[in-house]
């Protein structure tokens, strides 16, 4: 009797999860090569599509890379490689969140601005704000002409600017993260009526900056302020 597709998912993830623990016992480093699948399909007892199709999911997260004529090698994963996997894989695209979830999120976005804003202000980082108000000429530029969605992506510039002054690459990454989901919640409230009063929030914060003043961190608070558990909404 064929397997059926979440039969073959299934134990081609038991057998990923195998390579894993192979590559880990073996103490496998990066840049070394693996058995081949005829190897590992012997090794773990199990067919070769199997053994392909867990392969196909090691490589697709950046743990594995086939190279022909040589191989199956053990990528290096840095920091920045573990989180652009994540990124690019186009799996945030399909998170489903819950109220509770979008509300987590913010409350973890706004812990990350005012860190950041708290570095900047005690001097710890020494960085060129002037950027910030090139961003805020194309915010007002879109609030003008109603482009919600090119307003939207250069808000996630200004704010992402601010997560920078943390110099600190990880905060950085895990930023990108979460705003990737949450993007679309903000999407889903942002109208022609509320933009000024975001762009007001906006103008705001990098006054605040400017003159390296705490009350930054309470317009932070304002602005990114969730009102009920069912929708973000910036104020």
């Amino acid at each position: 009797m064929a397997k059926t597709n979440n039969e073959n998912e299934k134990q081609s993830a038991i057998v990923a999860h195998k390579i894993i623990e192979y590559i880990r016992t073996n103490n496998i480093n990066p840049g070394d090569k693996l058995p081949s699948e005829k190897e590992l399909s012997t090794l773990f007892n199990t067919g070769r599509t199997s053994v392909r199709e867990a392969i196909n999911r090691l490589s697709s997260i950046g743990l594995l890379t086939a190279i022909q004529g040589r191989g199956i090698i053990l990528n290096e994963i840095s920091i920045e490689k573990f989180f652009k996997a994540f990124l690019t894989n186009g799996l945030s695209d399909f998170l489903l969140l819950e109220p509770q979830d979008v509300k987590n999120l913010g409350e973890l976005r706004l812990l990350l601005e005012i860190y950041s804003c708290k570095k900047y202000l005690s001097g710890e980082t020494n960085k060129d704000i002037t950027e910030m108000s090139d961003i805020l000429i194309t915010m007002r530029d879109c609030m003008y002409s109603g482009d919600l969605r090119a307003f939207l992506k250069a808000d996630y510039e200004f704010h992402k600017f601010i997560v920078s002054l943390s110099n600190n690459e990880i905060i950085c990454q895990i930023y990108k993260i979460i705003r990737t989901p949450s993007l679309r919640e903000v999407e889903m409230v942002l109208t022609e009526g509320n933009i000024p009063v975001i762009q007001k929030g906006h103008e705001k914060i990098y006054k605040y900056l400017v003159d390296k003043d705490i009350e930054v961190l309470h317009e932070l608070q304002k602005h990114l302020k969730y009102l009920n558990e069912d929708n973000l909404f910036l104020q």
